[in-house]
């Protein structure tokens, strides 16, 4: 048995802005239905796989500039990027705007501060170890973990880790 599922209750959420609602919902509800009915029908146009269901979480995380800021300064961040094998294993602490990274032997290896605006974060006054990365970042992935940024051709992720 194959049962429709279609959001009557909000036909135009598909015209508006609220796409991934709209396509949320008829999942959930042809959830219902397949855990009802043993069977479901979505509508062609949408397609649910895993990195929908990823996009959909990584939506309903916080990344405004004041979430970011409260989530940088809780516990510290490895960073990592390609190409940038020196990157591998600083541990980076950014709370109170501060930056403070140390090396694998827990050995502070450069200062400075931070800021963002609009999604932009700013490294300033790194003179050591990451003089080279001081200036405008643009965030470019925000999760629940993980913050990627990019400036120009140079992409860095930067992956929490409260174990420490």
């Amino acid at each position: 048995m194959s049962v429709g599922c279609v959001p009557t209750i909000y036909p135009n959420l598909i015209k508006n802005k609220m796409k991934h609602f709209a396509s949320f919902y008829k999942v959930i509800c042809c959830l219902v239905m397949l855990t009802a009915f043993s069977a479901c029908q979505i509508d062609k146009d949408i397609v649910f796989i895993e990195d929908d269901a990823q996009e959909l979480v990584a939506e309903d995380f916080a990344c405004t500039d004041n979430a970011v800021t409260a989530y940088l300064a809780t516990c510290v961040w490895y960073m990592n990027g390609s190409g940038e094998s020196h990157l591998n294993g600083l541990k980076t602490d950014f709370s109170n705007e501060n930056i403070h990274v140390y090396n694998s032997n827990g050995e502070i290896v450069d200062e400075g501060n931070w800021e963002i605006a609009q999604g932009v974060l700013s490294f300033n006054n790194l003179s050591m170890e990451l003089a080279n990365y001081v200036g405008e970042w643009t965030i470019i992935e925000c999760r629940e973990g993980y913050l990627e940024i990019q400036q120009a051709d140079l992409i860095i992720g930067l992956e929490k880790d409260c174990q420490d």
